[in-house]
């Protein structure tokens, strides 16, 4: 079984692999795959340590802020000043924006919240941290609605339904851009949480098989090949969600495996290397998009060497300093009860 944090890892580098490679197309999958994992961790650590603290929900939402943010910002800014140079398209767009359209831009590149709607992304894969912090806005409602088993598999049914609507009828909608189309891969990762659900082994190969036959039957008719690598494509949604449902009980015996520092390790870069394939992207995609897929090849070899080191870099100079501070304040706010 793959270690939780390696798991995270790949999923990450495939996201990295999905932006650069043309014929890789599980990017949006990973992602989906991200947010089950989500639900079962910000579950299991609300569980197992805000909701034994004095303040739980205050605590929870300035963990949550201190673990997102500041990784967001170096590399929000980081961006911006590329895509000042590399598209001038998007600058010129951002210029012609209205009153409205400018205050939105602003308050979403600042809060995250709204930057799945912008028209215009500095840095296009914070779109799902976006959805996170909706995820984590209201995650304490759901845990009033999610306290049994019962609720909880209806609401996998609810907005399993809901997702299906919003995606086929409302996909013009706001809607579609906002955590409704993806509160049910959050719920899934709570119920893995909260129900101890995991696979056996036996389980586990058969659903991964079945992934990789889907995978290597889209790579083998070039008429789904040419469909499903199109990630705007609704066809490309149905894809990664099915997919996403296959590998349901390999992510449910992952985070059950023990972890060692490596692996956490390698769990908390994932998040740096997300954000931050996406400022060697732009320059990347500016001096290649005119070439193909051969010729692509040496500065696709040029920009993983960048793209993994430096996230390595970023991650030991500047995430894990502050990642080790955030933890070091959570510990000293479970402590507080006990001391008073």
């Amino acid at each position: 079984m793959i270690k939780p944090g390696l798991l995270r890892f790949i999923l990450a580098s495939l996201v990295v692999v999905f932006h650069v490679a043309r014929v890789v197309f599980v990017g949006t999958l990973a992602v989906y795959c991200f947010f089950i994992l989500s639900g079962y961790w910000i579950s299991l650590m609300y569980d197992s340590k805000y909701k034994k603290l004095d303040s739980p929900l205050q605590d929870f939402y300035m963990s949550r802020i201190y673990r997102l943010f500041p990784v967001y910002f170096l590399f929000a800014i980081l961006a911006a000043v590329l895509v000042m140079f590399y598209d001038p398209s998007a600058v010129h767009t951002i210029n012609h924006f209205s009153l409205v359209e400018k205050a939105h831009f602003w308050f979403s590149n600042l809060t995250l919240l709204g930057y799945n709607l912008l028209p215009v992304q500095p840095i296009a894969p914070a779109w799902s941290l976006d959805i996170e912090l909706q995820f984590y806005i209201l995650f304490p409602v759901m845990l009033v609605f999610l306290n049994n088993k019962a609720s909880r598999i209806a609401a996998v049914v609810f907005f399993g339904l809901v997702t299906l609507v919003v995606e086929v009828f409302l996909n013009k909608s706001f809607l579609h851009e906002t955590v409704a189309v993806y509160l049910v891969y959050f719920i899934i990762g709570i119920c893995l949480n909260k129900d101890a659900i995991s696979f056996n082994r036996r389980t586990e190969v058969i659903c991964t098989g079945l992934f990789f036959l889907v995978l290597a039957v889209h790579y083998a008719v070039p008429s789904l090949f040419q469909e499903v690598r199109n990630s705007f494509s609704s066809y490309h949604l149905r894809f990664s969600e099915t997919a996403c449902l296959l590998l349901i009980p390999m992510l449910a015996n992952s985070v059950r495996v023990k972890s060692n520092k490596l692996d956490r390790n390698l769990g908390d870069i994932s998040y740096v290397l997300y954000l931050s394939h996406w400022i060697w992207f732009i320059p990347f995609n500016y001096y290649t998009q005119s070439l193909s897929s051969i010729q692509r090849l040496p500065y696709m070899v040029v920009y993983l060497v960048l793209t993994f080191s430096m996230a390595y870099v970023f991650y030991a100079y500047y995430d894990r300093p502050i990642e080790e501070r955030r933890r070091r304040l959570a510990e000293l706010s479970k402590a507080q009860p006990s001391a008073a």
